[in-house]
């Protein structure tokens, strides 16, 4: 069944940097927004994962897409992880969930969060080694909704679900900067991040639809 960004019509979302809220399907209604939907603004696996497709922002910029940020928490951490990423673009919080909810992203429940972030001697190694590059990491803010990343065309238009991460977290996997490109349908020829490393990356797809 394909989604379309009908079903956000309604939903008011606050705008960090003025503190209004705004009808969600505004964000993108004259532009094409890739959409970072992010289930706890202090997770060091969110961080990372927006630090990845930061790595993209001049190729995405060229194909006229514009990242936005939507997370669960409150202004304080809105701007942590604003600050802690130097992040540039607009953020807004959904208190309430509600386009996570909309797109079913799922609530984890608390073993769920024990066996699988600290249970996990991957995860568990994954998140010890990240929280070196992200020392600003913390456990504020709901931890049990899960995120995703998902692109949205200007007007009522069917949603491209990029990734979700309820169905890789268990396998310490993100969504990597070359197949989010691929996702998109840009060339990965055009990847900053594969030039910066000397080569076209060859590891398997990561990211789920």
């Amino acid at each position: 069944m394909t989604l379309r960004s009908s079903i956000f019509r309604g939903m008011q979302v606050m705008e960090l940097e003025s503190g209004s809220a705004v009808e969600a399907t505004t964000i993108w209604a004259d532009k094409k927004v890739l959409l970072l939907l992010v289930r706890r603004f202090g997770c060091v696996f969110c961080q990372h994962q927006t630090s990845l497709v930061l790595r993209e922002e001049e190729v995405l910029k060229r194909h006229n897409y514009h990242i936005v940020a939507v997370g669960n928490g409150t202004p304080d951490q809105a701007r942590k992880f604003k600050d802690a990423l130097t992040f540039t673009h607009p953020i807004y919080i959904d208190s309430d969930s509600q386009m996570f909810k909309a797109l079913s992203m799922p609530r984890w429940s608390f073993w769920y969060i024990l066996r699988t972030f600290f249970m996990s001697s991957t995860n568990f190694s994954i998140g010890r080694g990240l929280m070196k590059d992200y020392p600003n990491a913390n456990l504020e803010g709901d931890g049990y909704q899960s995120g995703g990343i998902i692109e949205l065309e200007p007007g009522e238009s069917a949603i491209n679900v990029v990734h979700r991460e309820a169905e890789k977290i268990q396998e310490g996997q993100f969504c990597e900067p070359t197949t989010l490109l691929e996702k998109l349908g840009i060339d990965v020829g055009e990847s900053v991040s594969a030039k910066q490393e000397g080569e076209l990356p060859t590891a398997p797809d990561k990211c789920t639809t």
